[in-house]
């Protein structure tokens, strides 16, 4: 199974025992697991519950939680300001006096009912323990979405960093075949070049020493145990692409290993060609380890 994702998304609602209860769980990269909860204030006492949730299914990723609910049916008690309501009929009933040359019917309480501040609901704010596993069994729901999409997100991920391993076993594998021809294309320049300089001189240079000039060239670039390294590497890259878990660091640091080889490989080399395929190599390693940082 391929690794996870540090990047995801999951959502869950639902609406059961008078409550309608929102749950949004969203993660990105980081070093390590870093938990922001944002909770109503009637939950406050459950964060350290719902953040246990998470870290037990979790690993690496900075995760941010949304919780958010409402009353579906909440019993409300009404309180009437009794202060509120005679205030307000002594000033009518002064206006009535003030403005109505007959008299006025008298002012009843249904007539005062709707004036701002004479009828306010308290409700019930602390949420029970039934209640509260509504919001779990909603968080949990979220968080198996959130994984599953994390899961998706890190299956892409190791697919994509599958065809870049595959494109540098390929710059590999073309360096490996073109290292012997270029120690024979410097054999063959040195001695022309040698030749040419004895004709002029009118002498002649021992084979010894030219198979001694090439042996320390052959030494100087010889790139065989990095490539070998290199391709143990790639072995091994590919094997950590199929953990499910907890190799972002492992792939990391192999990328590491990796490009100290390929610049080793580029800094011996003195051929165009292979130059060219080292580049080539060290922006595919980059790209990797771009790739990689969103790895759990």
């Amino acid at each position: 199974m391929p690794p996870s994702s540090m990047t995801g998304f999951g959502r869950a609602a639902v609406a059961k025992k008078g409550l309608s209860v929102t749950v949004e769980i969203r993660s990105t990269n980081h070093r390590f697991l870093k938990v922001g909860i944002k909770l109503p204030s009637t939950l406050a006492r459950r964060e350290q519950e719902l953040e246990a949730l998470l870290r037990s299914k979790l690993a690496r990723g900075s995760v941010e939680v949304s919780l958010r609910l409402e009353r579906t049916s909440v019993p409300a008690e009404f309180v009437l300001d009794e202060k509120a309501i005679l205030n307000y009929h002594d000033c009518l009933s002064k206006l009535q006096e003030k403005t109505s040359s007959t008299p006025s019917p008298p002012l009843l309480v249904t007539d005062l009912l709707s004036l701002p501040g004479v009828v306010s609901s308290r409700t019930q704010t602390d949420l029970s323990d039934e209640h509260w596993d509504v919001c779990l069994k909603t968080a949990e729901k979220a968080l198996r979405l959130h994984i599953s999409a994390r899961k998706a997100e890190g299956k892409r991920l190791a697919h994509e960093i599958t065809q870049r391993v595959l494109a540098i076993k390929d710059l590999v594998a073309f360096i490996s075949k073109r290292t012997p021809s270029v120690i024979k294309d410097y054999q063959q320049k040195l001695r022309d070049r040698v030749n040419k300089l004895l004709v002029e001189a009118g002498s002649k240079v021992d084979d010894s020493d030219l198979l001694r000039e090439i042996a320390l060239y052959t030494d100087r670039t010889d790139i065989t145990e990095e490539l070998e390294r290199l391709a143990s590497h790639l072995v091994q890259l590919q094997i950590l692409l199929k953990k499910a878990t907890g190799v972002g660091r492992e792939v990391d640091f192999l990328l590491q290993e990796m490009f100290r080889e390929i610049n080793t490989i580029g800094s011996k080399a003195s051929d165009a060609e292979i130059s060219h395929k080292v580049v080539a190599a060290k922006v595919e390693i980059e790209k990797i380890r771009e790739q990689v940082q969103n790895l759990e």
